[in-house]
């Protein structure tokens, strides 16, 4: 079985939906402005995303996952990882926020995503954007709307309280659809994320953190291989240094185009995460993966240590809001618990 079969198999287990929620058409439009400048994307093609709506939205978030994946390799290869091969990407829908390396059973090279994962992207790079950019106008964002709405993100997430969760989206995400500066900066800081995020896996790929392949038992939980946590230090590190590779301040492709506002986008990502470990008291003892907070750590050390100015004065201002938000969203969790035990 390759790759694409290993794929189909997955997808025909898990089964495939569309997103829940219905993006405003000014989101829409301005998430294609931000693809454009990516460059990755000729004229006809963004032309064509802006009036054929038919087109199922996972066909594109895989093909643009793919031209990322592409630029990822072409680095990798660049910095002396000759015998790499290029993985087959695949959405899968197990409703769990995480991206996995492995290899088909004949042992092409795989990366699989859980859709669920670029949904949610979607909602915490909107809603940091909202608290950290001005507007078009000069406006500051609408900040109480923006922390709840990053919590309904940390929600599904957890699978908890499914219900509150998509009554706070539906109810807060169009507002923050709205301006198009800030969603062209949401979508940069959430394309940011994707490219850390195969970055890291296809760093698993380049160090061989690999078994033969994963299997699929009947409850439709992922097997995943076992691995120690010095491998996700050392994919962290490798990934961040071809994400700073591609999307760095001294790059002048027209992927930096895409990416101007995204420098700190690995760590808001890993931030984020810590924050969610906080909230939800998350526990490590004896995991294959260190916690968010260490990982976080070691990508904050790299950044001083590369001196990006802009990256380092802008994760300063993050780290100033996360704790903020660490407060507001423990208490939020607190109130929402004792409302359903009511």
């Amino acid at each position: 079985m390759n790759a694409q079969e290993y794929i189909r198999s997955l997808g025909d287990e898990f089964g495939w939906t569309q997103a829940s929620h219905d993006l405003s058409s000014e989101f829409r439009q301005a998430r294609i402005d931000a693809l454009e400048k990516t460059g990755l994307f000729s004229s006809d093609q963004i032309a064509n995303m802006r009036t054929d709506d038919s087109l199922p939205v996972d066909s594109r978030v895989v093909e643009f996952l793919e031209r990322i994946g592409a630029l990822v390799a072409a680095e990798l290869i660049a910095m002396g990882y000759d015998s790499f091969r290029t993985p087959t990407i695949g959405l899968l829908e197990t409703r769990d926020f995480n991206a996995w390396a492995t290899t088909s059973p004949n042992g092409d090279p795989v990366c699989l995503m859980d859709r669920f994962l670029w949904g949610t992207l979607t909602l915490v790079g909107a809603s940091l954007t909202e608290m950290l950019f001005e507007g078009s106008d000069g406006s500051s964002g609408n900040h109480q709307g923006a922390q709840v709405l990053l919590f309904a993100a940390m929600l599904q997430f957890a699978r908890q309280h499914q219900s509150v969760a998509f009554e706070i989206i539906e109810k807060e995400f169009d507002g923050m659809a709205a301006d198009p500066i800030r969603v062209f900066v949401a979508m940069q800081i959430v394309y940011g994320m994707l490219l850390f995020v195969v970055a890291h896996e296809f760093a698993h790929h380049a160090l061989c953190h690999l078994p033969s392949h994963m299997s699929i038992p009947k409850g439709k939980t992922l097997k995943v291989y076992t691995r120690s946590q010095l491998d996700e230090f050392d994919a962290d590190l490798l990934g961040y240094q071809v994400f700073t590779r591609i999307a760095g301040p001294s790059v002048e492709s027209g992927t930096r185009r895409l990416f101007s506002q995204a420098e700190v986008a690995p760590i808001l990502l890993v931030r984020f995460l810590a924050l969610y470990d906080s909230t939800f008291a998350q526990t490590y003892e004896g995991a294959s993966h260190p916690s968010w907070i260490e990982r976080l750590n070691r990508l904050e050390e790299e950044l001083q240590k590369d001196g990006h100015p802009n990256a380092i004065s802008l994760n300063a201002v993050s780290c100033k809001l996360f704790k903020q938000l660490q407060n507001f969203t423990t208490n939020a969790r607190a109130a929402i618990e004792r409302n359903s035990h009511s």
